[in-house]
């Protein structure tokens, strides 16, 4: 999200009216079409994000490579049934599913060489996978411990946005690795917990943190900052309405000023 265009204030306002004027439950013409609005207020508030909602974020950043031709160029985005049919190929051997003939028909023909995809942690925690098909790598943000002591100032950890509570992902790292070498023809180095994501002070952030970490890494987005939350569970809410505005012929100005 591009913070130095509106304000706190300026997005409070915009948030209430849009909460005023919303259509509520009704389906989601946009961003993979999969959700309802209902599932918006998620992101104003503590509950948790489904993998839906995670998808839609997934999709919120296909739509804005579009109109950043480098990224769009480099830059691949993966939906959560990506790392779900990893664990049931690599369990059931042999057995094909067209979400990762589709991602590796991509990632083989096009210049695309990044690969974002998110991961459920215990049904309860959302991570994010970094592939590098140039370096021959792959990277995760999950259980590392170690801080960049010149970026703690910023709230900023390498590794996981809940560290201390969740085991390693190793059944997708080696689902993950058996994929890669089955399609591309090599083994990928394992980085680890390396990926440099920001730390959540909650239990309810790590959708939000994961989207920041993508945000951060392929955009060059600022950092989530736990001081800051507020504000970027405001963002998300915007941008995920003004996608779906974008299908609905609805104006929220005019049912203001015809309700005034």
């Amino acid at each position: 999200m591009e913070w130095h265009k509106t304000s706190l204030q300026e997005d409070i306002d915009a948030m209430r009216l849009h909460l005023q004027t919303l259509s509520w439950s009704v389906p989601v013409r946009a961003l993979g079409g999969h959700n309802d609005t209902l599932a918006f207020a998620h992101l104003l508030s503590n509950e948790w994000v489904t993998g839906l909602l995670i998808d839609s974020m997934m999709m919120l950043n296909v739509e804005r490579a579009k109109t950043t031709p480098k990224v769009a160029a480099r830059v691949h985005f993966g939906r959560v049934l990506f790392s779900e049919q990893l664990l049931i190929t690599e369990k059931f051997k042999g057995l094909h599913h067209s979400e990762l003939e589709e991602h590796v028909n991509a990632l083989q023909k096009g210049s695309q060489h990044i690969f974002y995809f998110p991961v459920n942690i215990q049904k309860a925690h959302w991570i994010l996978f970094q592939v590098d098909f140039v370096n021959k790598s792959f990277l995760y943000g999950a259980l590392s411990q170690t801080f960049d002591e010149t970026l703690c100032s910023c709230y900023i950890i390498i590794g996981d946005s809940l560290p201390q509570y969740y085991p390693l992902p190793a059944h997708i790292c080696k689902a993950l690795q058996a994929w890669l070498k089955k399609h591309f023809g090599v083994k990928f180095n394992d980085e680890g917990a390396s990926f440099s994501v920001a730390i959540q002070d909650d239990s309810f952030s790590c959708a939000l943190c994961t989207h920041n970490a993508i945000g951060h890494d392929a955009f060059g987005d600022e950092m989530w900052m736990p001081q800051t939350k507020v504000h970027w569970h405001i963002k998300i809410f915007l941008a995920f309405v003004a996608e779906h505005d974008k299908h609905v012929s609805f104006s929220p100005i005019l049912f203001m000023i015809f309700n005034d």
